[in-house]
């Protein structure tokens, strides 16, 4: 929740006392947050005032504003209210000693009476000692090397830390009945697809003979309004089993209320499923103190999409983190009320010292037991509002006082073995030498591989069992639209609070330009004899939510994405607009006159784009379609303009598509052999464009891409030499799209986001990348001038 002012803000304090003395307590900075643990906070406006007391405080103050200094003989319990702007909630976990120990989110705070800030002048920067200790709780992880083992002894398919979780689960519970004679499931937030390929591990390794039916959603990776730090980015397996994934609108987001029912009406398909898995979170990393609260509704609509989709008797495993607050207590007791036995679940193979948890839910009792009977009607309307969702489903005063003592002892459970994790932790992290091995600890961690192959009863699958061909290379391989494009957060998380706080000013001088410098005077050429057109069985479009912003791209590196949409939010851009017309008709002359030269095709444009080529002097620039031109029997090379001068700097691939699909529509049904086509056009960052240049592909023999070096306009030149022809399916098929977008018009609600299928241009390894380089190149076009022209202007 942001907004300007001073705020109300009010937390619930729980330190325990094994060391008595004074403590320091600072309140958190979200409205109505209680705790069960200790908040604390960096900065703000006072004043702090204590609303009440419980057991263990003997006296109470306020120190500089924000602070309350307490002293209990016991643990401390009390609620603190202040008013700030600028506040970061953290748990406290425990006391080290007599001081404040601010422990694991992402990030050290304080270790063991070490600030972040005094251990760097010991280890290093923040970033670095943040670093040492990844490795060293990754090394500490007594599960961390049962993937790695698994992967090298038994290759089990798509072997993640999810898999050898599921494993555990399905090992450890009746999920499913394995003497059934059929088997329907749906894997909800579900990318990779390790839950998946676990689940037909388990199968086939365990006596499954019956029927097996699955079937799939997760934030698509494809979709380009998606931010890449909320979704998996991994798409090996998604792009070989894409028939069995439902992506609704488009973008496979499960917390908006059309797609979630979409998702249960689509499962009609198949029979009723017995098995829901739910395996989604969401990024807390820049606010991990909040991520229960912030994870909050998209479990409950993970749980809204089980109860609709479960068949009487069925399972249901989601994944949960903390369940300290009110909204994941009246979920929690959702759950008892429609399953019969719910059980909460540590697997071995998750990280000790980190909240996650599954909770395995057994045999649906079904919808008949709803408290009301238009229960989940009311349910729906609370749970997709997310202005208003709250979680308050209950009125807690209805929920038996024996369910909240199971509960809380449940959590004093887990929240007691992480914090033993975390204290293990901790003391070996002081105790370990610098460049120790961790040889008695890889003793352990190999028994822990030993009892996990055994107990679990692990063993490799026969040839063909998997769900993919496991001779397909390009699924399975290390490819680089996969495995570069995963979002990853640097630096601590000092620096990153540190860094979302900076002035666009500031940040700016924190940005190495020179790492922006693009390759100039390059183009980027394409041309491969051997390549065969699309079929026409693969002409297939699909349409779903319009696009705003282009957030990610599988034809870029996602950082530029991210460095570009940051200057476009935050420049002043009146400076382009306004020398539009200048720069890029000194780039287009630039670059023309190379292309012309020496070039004997005549040269036309059509009429609408005549104004604004006469400009760059080309030399005989006739207009398209005039009398003599089609008589002449010369080579012609049709220049065509497809931007539009009054768009947006940054929207133009976006509101430009129409203009660009009936124009090179327009040109392949005109042009003759060995003609040549010259596009002035945006970025290819989007399915819709990077395919229909594909498609132009399939009627010349060359592309050459040229970026306007030092426009910063966005714009670029596209040559597409020696036409062939164009074929009657491809031609049919542009005027069916030329069709639909004309019955779309300006359609808020459906817009065509794909013309061909996103497995057909992965599989054109050369075009793909190439279009990569040059979406790339142009994007450093742009950043490198825009930001050298900031750093001397501002």
């Amino acid at each position: 929740m942001q907004g300007n002012g001073v705020r109300e803000t009010t937390a619930l304090v729980v330190v325990p006392s094994k060391n008595r003395g004074a403590y320091t307590v600072v309140a958190s900075s979200r409205s109505r947050v209680e705790w069960k643990g200790a908040i604390a906070g960096n900065g703000g406006e006072g004043p702090v005032e204590v609303v009440e007391k419980w057991s263990g405080v003997s006296s109470v103050r306020v120190v500089d504003g924000m602070e309350v200094e307490c002293r209990g003989s016991s643990d401390v319990e009390m609620v603190v209210r202040g008013r700030g702007s600028r506040l970061h909630a953290i748990v406290i976990d425990r006391i080290v000693d007599g001081i404040d120990v601010v422990m694991e989110m992402d990030a050290i705070v304080c270790l063991g009476g070490v600030t972040v800030n005094e251990a760097g002048v010991a280890f290093g920067d923040a970033g670095t000692l943040c670093a040492k200790w990844h490795a060293h709780t990754t090394n500490t992880h007594l599960g961390g090397s049962v993937c790695g083992n698994l992967r090298y002894q038994i290759r089990p398919e798509l072997c993640t830390q999810a898999w050898c979780k599921f494993m555990e689960i399905l090992s450890t519970y009746s999920v499913v009945d394995l003497k059934s004679k059929k088997l329907n499931s749906v894997h909800l937030c579900e990318a990779p697809g390790s839950f998946i390929t676990c689940l037909n591990h388990f199968l086939f390794t365990h006596g499954f003979t019956g029927k097996w039916q699955w079937m799939a959603s997760t934030l698509n990776p494809y979709y380009e309004g998606n931010n890449l730090g909320n979704m998996i980015a991994d798409d090996r397996f998604i792009r070989a089993t894409l028939p069995h994934w439902q992506f609704c609108d488009g973008t496979g987001d499960l917390l908006d209320k059309n797609n979630c029912n979409h998702l249960c009406k689509t499962t009609h398909n198949m029979e009723i499923p017995k098995l829901v898995t739910a395996d989604g979170s969401i990024d807390c990393q820049n606010n991990p103190s909040m991520q229960e609260s912030i994870v909050s509704q998209l479990h409950y609509c993970e749980t809204f999409a089980a109860l609709k989709l479960l068949g009487k008797g069925g399972s249901f495993v989601i994944k949960f983190f903390t369940m300290f607050e009110n909204n994941t207590i009246g979920l929690m007791y959702l759950l008892v009320k429609f399953f019969e036995q719910v059980n909460v679940f540590k697997p071995a193979t998750s990280k000790a010292g980190n909240s996650e948890v599954y909770v395995v839910c057994l045999n649906f009792l079904g919808l008949k037991v709803c408290p009301q009977e238009d229960f989940l009607t009311n349910l729906e309307c609370l749970i997709f509002n997310q202005s208003t969702f709250d979680g308050d489903i209950w009125n807690m005063s209805s929920v038996p006082p024996s369910f909240i003592e199971e509960h809380i002892n449940c959590c004093r459970l887990f929240h007691s073995l992480q914090q033993s994790a975390i204290q293990r932790n901790l003391s070996l992290f002081k105790e370990i030498p610098e460049g120790y091995h961790y040889k008695r600890l890889n003793v352990l961690r190999d028994r822990c591989f030993r009892d996990y192959m055994s107990h679990y009863k692990i063993s490799p699958l026969q040839n063909g069992s998997t769900v993919v061909n496991a001779h397909d290379k390009y699924v399975y391989g290390k490819t680089f639209q996969s495995i570069n494009f995963q979002y990853k957060h640097e630096g601590s998380f000092a620096e990153r609070m540190d860094n979302l706080n900076l002035s666009w000013r500031d940040r700016l001088k924190l940005i190495d330009v020179s790492k922006y410098k693009p390759t100039n005077d390059y183009a980027f050429v394409m041309k491969d004899a051997s390549r065969k057109r699309l079929a026409k069985n693969n002409l297939k479009f699909l349409s779903g939510k319009p696009l705003s912003v282009i957030r990610n791209s599988r034809l870029c590196n996602p950082k530029l994405i991210e460095l570009l949409n940051g200057i476009l939010d935050n420049c002043d851009l009146t400076n382009t607009n306004d020398d539009f017309d200048q720069e890029v008709i000194a780039d287009l002359s630039t670059t023309m006159q190379r292309l012309f030269t020496g070039h004997c095709s005549s040269i036309c444009c059509l009429a609408e784009d005549f104004d604004f080529f006469s400009k760059l002097q080309i030399q005989d620039l006739k207009i398209f379609g005039r009398e003599e031109e089609n008589k002449s029997h010369q080579q012609l090379t049709l220049i065509v303009n497809v931007t539009s001068p009054t768009t947006l700097l940054g929207k133009g691939e976006i509101l430009d598509k129409m203009l660009l699909l009936t124009k090179v529509s327009f040109a392949l049904q005109k042009l003759k052999a060995d003609d040549n086509l010259l596009l002035l056009t945006h970025s290819f960052l989007t399915r819709f464009s990077a395919g229909l240049l594909l498609l132009a592909y399939d009627c010349f023999q060359k592309i050459a891409i040229f970026p306007t070096p030092c426009a910063g306009t966005l714009k670029q030149l596209v040559l597409l030499s020696d036409f062939t022809s164009c074929p009657g399916y491809i031609a049919k098929y542009l005027q069916v799209l030329v069709q639909t977008y004309e019955r779309h018009g300006s359609s808020q609600e459906r817009d065509v986001l794909e013309i061909v299928p996103m497995k057909i241009l992965n599989k054109d390894v050369e075009f793909f990348s190439e279009l990569m380089k040059s979406n790339e190149n142009l994007l450093k076009c742009f950043i490198f001038t825009k930001l050298n022209w900031e750093k001397e202007h501002v």
